[in-house]
C-alpha cells in the first residue's frame, strides 16, 4: 500500500522532464529513430534549452531536416518496471506541448505499449495501455492527458512510443513535463 502511495506522486516515465542529458550520448531514458531510414535522427529530436514549461530543458522535435521524405520520427520513453506490476490500476499520462509560431501544427501520436513473452520465450507486443494524439497550438504551451488501465497479462516491460510524420511544411514542437503516474484513490474520487 505504501508503494502505491509513493507511486501516486512519482512518475513512472524516466526523464520525462528532459532535464537529464549527456552531451553527445543521446537522451537518457529515451531511444530515437527515423523509421524506416534509421540515420540522422539527432538532427530532428534532441534536448533543448530554447523553450521549457518548467526547469531548463524540453524535448525539441523539428521535421525540417526530413521534409518531404517518407519517414517517421520515433521517440520511445523508458517506463519503470514498477508500472508492469500495477495490473488493474488506472495510470495517467500527462504533459505539455508547444508549437513554434510560424511552423505547422502536426499531431504527435503517443501509445503506452505493453510487452511480454510468447510460448517460445520471445518478446512480443501485448497491446496498448493507452493511446492519444497530442495536438498543440502555435505560441503557447498546451496540456494533454490520457488514462488507461494496466491489463491483467504477464507484462515484462512497457514503453511510451511517440511518433510524428513530417509533411511538406516544417513543424518545430517542444514536449515537456511528461508524467506517467498512478493517481491516488482520493484523486480518482474528486475527478469524477
Amino acid at each position: 500500500m505504501l508503494a502505491l502511495a509513493i507511486l501516486a506522486f512519482a512518475s513512472l516515465l524516466l526523464n520525462g522532464d528532459f532535464e537529464a542529458s549527456i552531451e553527445g550520448k543521446g537522451i537518457p531514458g529515451w531511444r530515437t529513430a527515423l523509421y524506416p531510414k534509421g540515420e540522422g535522427v539527432e538532427r530532428c529530436i534532441a534536448i533543448s534549452e530554447a523553450r521549457s514549461r518548467s526547469g531548463r530543458r524540453s524535448l525539441r522535435i523539428d521535421t525540417g531536416p526530413v521534409l518531404g521524405e517518407e519517414t517517421t520520427l520515433v521517440f520511445n520513453g523508458a517506463v519503470s518496471e514498477e508500472a508492469a506490476r500495477l495490473i488493474g490500476k488506472r495510470l495517467v499520462l500527462s504533459g505539455w506541448v508547444y508549437i513554434e509560431p510560424g511552423t505547422a501544427v502536426r499531431p504527435i501520436s503517443m501509445r503506452l505499449r505493453a510487452f511480454g513473452k510468447d510460448e517460445r520465450g520471445r518478446t512480443v507486443f501485448l497491446g496498448d495501455v493507452l493511446s492519444l494524439k497530442v495536438l498543440g497550438e502555435p505560441g503557447r504551451w498546451v496540456r494533454f492527458e490520457a488514462s488507461g488501465v494496466v491489463p491483467d497479462l504477464e507484462i515484462e516491460s512497457m514503453d511510451l512510443h511517440c511518433a510524428i510524420r513530417p509533411d511538406l511544411v516544417r513543424t518545430v514542437q517542444f514536449i515537456d513535463c511528461l508524467l506517467y503516474t498512478s493517481p491516488s484513490p482520493r484523486d480518482l474520487s474528486t475527478s469524477r
